[in-house]
């Protein structure tokens, strides 16, 4: 819901900025400057993703990456009417006409099925619940849309105050749970006692993964 949100108000801004043929260069470099620097933390988050590291928070990552995108469509309602490159023209094209090819596409039954994992990619941020052990560690519940089946469930590891590192598939399950109770039993292990959707029980003692 939030990048949906993020990327609706960026349509909407490009959409004023042709309409009403906005043209003020102090908001054209604010956009842009906003653009780059988004850019600029989405392709860091990457570099850290490749190391399972990552910005502190569940969905820090993708409002960064919202916000990127939302700019750039941004851009190209600054840019449309402008005096801008057209090299700006095209990339910030880009941006705004992906979201209504994609939404064309749907349309399409050739194309529907593409459409569907890209769009949803996009759009949808996942679902992730967090259950804290202590300041450092959290157990982390995460699932991509609604075709991902059971949670995945993964450790958090806080890092350097704006950072965290993410074990995932901490603990393999064949059965879908519903409830999920972590505790500290010393300084490299943990209990966690899940109960799955068929009443299952699961006690068990896990490692903490410290590297």
């Amino acid at each position: 819901m939030r990048t949906a949100i993020i990327l609706g108000l960026g349509i909407l801004f490009a959409i004023c900025g042709m309409v009403f043929k906005l043209d003020n260069r102090r908001l054209i470099r604010s956009v842009t400057l906003t653009h780059i620097l988004f850019l600029g933390l989405t392709i860091f988050a990457i570099l850290l993703a490749t190391v399972d590291w990552g910005f502190r928070g569940a969905y820090t990552e993708r409002i960064i990456a919202s916000i990127w995108f939302a700019t750039g469509i941004s851009l190209f309602g600054l840019y449309r009417k402008g005096k801008a490159k057209r090299i700006l023209k095209v990339y910030s094209g880009l941006y705004f006409w992906t979201i209504p090819i994609l939404t064309i596409a749907w349309f399409i039954p050739r194309l529907h099925f593409t459409a569907v994992v890209f769009g949803l990619g996009i759009i949808i941020d996942g679902e992730f619940n967090r259950y804290p052990i202590d300041n450092t560690f959290q157990v982390q519940t995460s699932r991509q849309g609604m075709l991902s089946g059971c949670p995945s469930l993964s450790v958090v590891e806080s890092k350097f105050i704006f950072f965290e590192k993410v074990t995932d598939n901490f603990v393999e399950m064949s059965e879908c749970y519903e409830k999920i109770e972590p505790s500290r039993i010393s300084n490299d292990s943990i209990r966690i006692i899940l109960t799955s959707t068929n009443s299952e029980i699961i006690d068990t003692t896990l490692y903490l993964p410290r590297k």
